[in-house]
């Protein structure tokens, strides 16, 4: 769990400094919302860690009573190889859910927190009503 903050810290402080050195325009730093996005952040972090795990469990535990003696899908695969797999079907199932998010009116009042801020940086990008996780 140290290693894992640590990581966020430096990936927060690069982005951090390169808003600054580089900005697509100028805000102050002590933005509107700050604060906001920075009680977001943990709390987003952590419902995501808690139901990954929770979700990945689950489907596991499912699977084993559905198919008895199953093999991994990626058993034997090279690690390399089976983080490109992961990566691309993530991406391609959070830009499904992003899309759904956008057109049921239902999810939409959920989802509409991620979209409210009005200043942008790398930390709104963290904005989402908890329910939503969920």
């Amino acid at each position: 769990m140290t290693g894992m903050l640590l990581v966020f810290g430096a990936i927060a402080g690069f982005f951090f400094v390169g808003e600054r050195l580089f900005p697509r325009r100028s805000q102050l730093v002590l933005r509107p919302g700050l604060a906001a996005d920075a009680c977001y952040v943990p709390l987003h972090y952590l419902l995501r860690v808690a139901i990954s795990f929770v979700a990945a469990d689950a489907l596991a535990a499912a699977a084993d009573r559905l198919v008895p003696g199953r093999r991994p899908l990626l058993d034997g695969v090279a690690v390399w190889q089976q983080a490109i797999v992961v990566l691309v079907v993530l991406d391609f199932f959070f830009y499904v859910m992003h899309r759904l998010k956008h057109l049921w009116p239902w999810w939409w009042r959920l989802h509409e927190t991620h979209h409210s801020s009005a200043q942008l940086d790398f930390l709104a990008s963290a904005r989402f009503h908890p329910l939503e996780k969920v």
